[in-house]
């Protein structure tokens, strides 16, 4: 028995190499390697706050948070059986390194040690910075133009200041955080939740992307006022010095307003009338010069409309010496009319002219 086993000893071993051959070639051509490529794949991040506990923020560089393509290789039948969520894809941020890389992970949730993997990058790159928080008063910006005949009046903020975190080279440039709203051609009092824009020392806009606000939008209101043009009248009291009178005259070179207010309000009314305490004047012996705000003669709820200027003007009063002169009339000229029926005129003067 012993005999027949090992005889032919070398022709049965390479029946045995050839049937393994044979096995493995069938094999493979039912079952083949191939290369699969999957793209545009995001990296997950874990343990993120092995930087953020630190009071830190970061920002991935170059886009390597996306790995553009990995090549899978393997035989078909596990490629075939892979779906999308077996695949990951894993940054560890505690295993960062001192230049700011983290090396990119790649497995598969089945059959990963008979999948050779191969990425078009292997690495996050990450900016890491200190956290700063600051605080900003809220403006308001407004766009465009009212309507011809209005303009703006006051406005409004539902909150007056904004909470803004990030990296401190992001949150350092800013300067101003205003709401911004649109008032082109409105004739009425606008409400809106106004975005939130952020600007640098040179009015430019702040990027917000990786910067945090405690908000985006916020209420504000923006009044829209009826202009209108009326005429300043002036009226001086005072007491001129012996031997002088006020000639009732007074000039200015400011002879009419620009004013804004609600339209029930302003419709009615006619002039602005410059009189009392400041234009009072006393012992006066010449011409009077006199600082006039014209804010203290608006009526309530009404406002000048240009802003720029501080509304004081100059006004003159004008004062005149008496001037005392001698007229002899004759009788001819004289005409006496309009005497009350039932009564007549007798002359009782002893000559024939009125000294």
């Amino acid at each position: 028995m012993k005999k027949r086993i090992f005889n032919n000893w070398v022709l049965k071993l390479s029946s045995v190499a050839i049937a393994v051959v044979l096995w493995v070639v069938v094999y493979n051509i039912n079952d083949p390697v191939h290369t699969s490529t999957i793209r545009n794949v995001p990296v997950t991040f874990i343990n993120t706050e092995a930087i953020t506990d630190k009071e830190q923020v970061y920002e991935v560089l170059g886009g390597t948070d996306v790995v553009r393509s990995i090549s899978m290789t393997a035989t078909r039948s596990i490629l075939d059986g892979l779906e999308s969520g077996d695949i990951n894809v894993e940054a560890d941020f505690s295993k960062m390194k001192l230049d700011g890389t983290v090396e990119i992970k790649i497995y598969s949730d089945r059959h990963n040690d008979a999948i050779t993997f191969k990425p078009s990058s292997s690495e996050v790159k990450l900016l890491v910075e200190d956290k700063v928080e600051r605080y900003f008063s809220l403006e308001v910006q407004v766009n465009g133009a009212p309507k011809e005949g209005y303009m703006v009046g006051a406005t409004k903020l539902d909150w007056n200041r904004i909470t803004v975190s990030g990296a401190e080279s992001k949150v350092g440039v800013i300067s101003k955080a205003k709401a911004v709203v649109d008032i082109t051609d409105t004739s009425g009092d606008i409400f809106s939740y106004a975005n939130i824009v952020l600007y640098d020392s040179e009015g430019e806009e702040v990027s917000k992307d990786k910067i945090s606000m405690n908000m985006r939008t916020v209420g504000t209101t923006v009044e829209i006022l009826k202009t209108k043009t009326v005429p300043i009248t002036y009226a001086s009291e005072g007491v001129a010095s012996e031997g002088y009178v006020t000639t009732g005259e007074v000039t200015s070179d400011v002879n009419e307003i620009t004013i804004a207010g609600k339209e029930s309000v302003i419709s009615c009314i006619t002039e602005i009338a410059v009189e009392g305490e400041a234009l009072y004047f006393t012992e006066a012996e010449g011409n009077v010069a006199l600082t006039v705000d014209l804010d203290d003669y608006l009526p309530a709820g009404i406002i000048r409309a240009d802003k720029k200027e501080n509304g004081r003007v100059e006004v003159m009063v004008h004062v005149a010496p008496i001037i005392e002169k001698e007229f002899r009339i004759p009788m001819g000229q004289i005409q006496i009319k309009n005497v009350p029926e039932g009564y007549s005129v007798v002359h009782v003067l002893g000559s024939t002219e009125i000294p």
